[in-house]
Order: structure tokens, then sequence, then C-alpha cells
């Protein structure tokens, strides 16, 4: 009996240590991206122009479970679709790059050509490694990178609707 409770024991202490590291890891996250691009945002807003083309990159992959949620309107308030029937998508084009697998690296050729600038700003040895979780998004104003983060709410959606505010504004 006393072997099961120290088992429990640790069990639950490990259970408890995972659960704050991954809380520490994702809170280390969204506080790396805090002020981040306000600058580049700014600036690119104070240059924009009404033809400047705004373009959302929503980066997903074929085995992401988080991504079929975000395309299928299964999170609470279905972002994606609450997203494409406001008026800031009528000022940003959206642009799905979507990889075979989690497991694999973005190939070149899953990039629209109209979006090449972002495959070459991205890619590093063939290969993009710089997105830190998926769903991503990056937000560009002309080919600025403006916004870049998997936290929909609190970084992308206010990054968008500035620039979709902005773009409604000029004449």
């Amino acid at each position: 009996m006393q072997a099961l409770l120290t088992q429990e024991s640790h069990v639950t202490r490990f259970l408890v240590s995972l659960v704050v590291a991954l809380s520490l890891l994702l809170g280390g996250t969204a506080q790396a991206n805090e002020g981040k691009f306000d600058k580049p945002l700014e600036q690119a807003l104070a240059g924009m122009k009404a033809d400047t083309p705004v373009t959302l990159v929503y980066f997903s992959a074929r085995d992401c479970r988080w991504c079929t949620y975000w395309e299928q309107g299964l999170f609470k308030e279905s972002a994606s679709q609450k997203f494409m029937k406001s008026v800031a998508s009528k000022q940003v084009r959206m642009v799905t790059v979507k990889k075979q697998s989690l497991s694999v690296w973005h190939q070149p050729d899953e990039f629209p050509a109209e979006i090449a600038f972002v495959r070459d700003a991205r890619l590093r040895d063939g290969r993009v490694t710089d997105l830190k979780g998926y769903p991503w998004f990056s937000l560009y104003v002309g080919q600025t990178l403006v916004a870049d983060s998997f936290e929909w709410d609190k970084d992308m959606l206010p990054a968008i609707e500035k620039v979709a505010a902005r773009k409604s504004a000029i004449k």
C-alpha cells in the first residue's frame, strides 16, 4: 500500500511539474512576442497607401488537430468564420500554406506564387524553421512582416483590425 501511495505521489509531482513547465514555456513565448511587432506595425501603417496589399498567411498542416479546429470553427467563437465575415477580411487577403504533416518541413512548392516573398524570407536551407507552433499566422503590409504568432485573439486579431482600420481610412 505504501509503495502505491509513493508511486501516485511521484506521478502527481511529475504532472504538476509538467503543467508548470508548459505554462512557463507558453507564457514565455507569448511574452516574447509582446511589443516585438509594435514598431514595424506602426511604421507600416504610417507608410501605407490605398493600394498597399495586406496579406494574412495562415500556416497549417494536414494532420494538425488544432489547425482543423480553427479551420472548421470548432473553437469557442469560430475564429476563422468570424474573421471571414468581418469587415477586416475585406481589407486583408488570407493565403493558406498547408504542409503534408507536422513531422515534415514546409516545402517551397507549398507557397502560392503571390506570396513568394514570404517563402523567400522564411526559408533557410530549404525549409521553414522559424514557426513555433501550429496553427501559425503572419500578417504582412506590403512585404513587411508586422505580426507573427499562433495567438489569434491576443496578437493577430488586434493587428489585423489596426491594419484594416488604417487601410479603410486611406482615400
